[in-house]
């Protein structure tokens, strides 16, 4: 069996290397979006292309076509009359003002669809969701709510509160099947209207890339070189294998890294934080390497944080957490969050945010915590996002990541440690 993967392995490696080649040769791998590094921006990418092309008065010129195929092969609702199509539609009957990312109303339904790229879960999003179109109903409809993800994942506890299942009271849709085969048969109707045909092409092209789809001929290909039930069963082993390698590979990265931090001498008292609980449970406990493993694969089913944090604690009782981890879109990320004496969460403003301004440190994710993508390239596998650093499996490479992050987490340590007396005042002054 070893040497049954061992020449799979090199049979699949040089048909990559095929189509890499063709890529490059039919000019593939140029895409406006990942010019415009808009790849992974739910609203300003993929909630605007995606209405635009639902919207019957869109650019395209095409009315209700796009519309009804997307009714038909991604919601399975064919022929429905539809009456009106809205983006970011702010709820009505529900306590919270919250935005649904698209609605669809037919004479049949209230239809909702929530997309979601790289942000989690809000607080009871889908049981909200699922009660506004409840109230939005009239006697001949019926509410229907779909959860679109890149890889069809069912949505977290916190949305649902448990109250919510799939198929009975939401569908489970993905981009990188439904998305793309609807906007196959948008590019195959627009076959006649060439910019229209190529700007759907770049889109789907970059689906593809975010669900790392491979091009059908290369599928056609890996069909008719995989058909001895021995190479079938070797590429069983390694489909099952490779999650658990890309773990092992990043549970032995973070901790070169923590052990890189804890041998400079300069961390000026700022101590190890696992913030993320992916080492040690709840109460401090450590966890086993299998268990440590187990919880890095999940984050590639389902997107989550990986990293740890220096923590220092002030006299005053206040506390800074600089965080070190990973996000889907921007790769490993730096970070900075700051807590009063009661260990509320602070909003940086101010001189607060001026002094993480000086560093470049900006507000790019969740309105308390700023960060900064690190000058490390370096993507570990997620399921659903683009290609891994595949070099951190050479361990010269991989010794080089580690000196270089640990060296811009020390010029952030460095920068907090200057500026920890002013941090203190502002801290005081703001609890006052």
């Amino acid at each position: 069996m070893e040497q049954q993967i061992k020449t799979l392995i090199a049979q699949v490696a040089t048909l990559n290397e095929k189509y890499d080649a063709i890529k490059r040769l039919n000019g593939e791998n140029f895409n406006i979006f990942s010019i415009l590094d808009m790849e992974r921006k739910e609203v300003e990418t993929h909630s605007k292309f995606i209405y635009e092309l639902l919207n019957p008065n869109g650019s395209h010129g095409q009315g209700e076509l796009f519309l009804q195929l997307f009714l038909s092969s991604v919601l399975n609702l064919p022929g429905e009359d539809v009456l009106d199509v809205k983006r970011e539609d702010l709820t009505r009957y529900v306590g919270r003002n919250r935005r649904i990312d698209f609605v669809i109303k037919s004479e049949e339904h209230q239809i909702g669809i929530e997309m979601k790229i790289d942000a989690g879960d809000q607080e009871e999003q889908l049981k909200d969701y699922k009660k506004e179109l409840e109230k939005r109903c009239n006697s001949t409809q019926k509410p229907k709510l779909y959860y679109l993800t890149l890889t069809g994942y069912e949505a977290g506890e916190k949305s649902t509160k448990g109250k919510l299942k799939v198929e009975e009271d939401y569908t489970l849709i993905s981009f990188e099947t439904d998305i793309l085969n609807w906007l196959e048969e948008c590019i195959e109707k627009s076959a006649t209207i060439p910019s229209l045909r190529e700007g759907l092409i770049h889109y789907s092209n970059l689906i593809k890339k975010l669900t790392n789809r491979l091009p059908k001929e290369m599928e056609e290909e890996m069909e008719r070189l995989i058909r001895d039930p021995k190479d079938v069963e070797a590429m069983q082993k390694i489909a099952e294998e490779y999650p658990r390698l890309w773990a092992k590979k990043e549970k032995a990265f973070w901790e070169a890294l923590r052990e890189a931090l804890e041998e400079r001498d300069n961390l000026y008292g700022f101590e190890y934080l696992d913030c993320y609980n992916i080492w040690s449970d709840e109460d401090g406990k450590i966890l086993s390497e299998d268990k440590v493993l187990e919880t890095i694969e999940n984050t590639y089913k389902k997107p989550n944080w990986v990293g740890f944090a220096l923590k220092k604690n002030y006299n005053n009782g206040a506390l800074i957490w600089l965080t070190i981890d990973t996000h889907s879109e921007k790769g490993i990320l730096l970070g900075a969050q700051f807590f009063d004496t009661k260990e509320k969460s602070l909003e940086p403003q101010g001189k607060l945010r001026d002094i993480c301004i000086e560093i470049g440190l900006k507000w790019t994710i969740e309105k308390k915590n700023i960060y900064k993508p690190s000058q490390q390239n370096i993507r570990f596998y997620r399921k659903d996002q683009k290609e891994p650093s595949y070099d951190l499996f050479d361990d010269k490479k991989f010794k080089e990541y580690v000196k270089g992050l640990s060296d811009e987490v020390i010029a952030l340590v460095e920068h907090f440690r200057r500026s920890e007396q002013e941090i203190i005042k502002i801290i005081e002054t703001e609890q006052a």
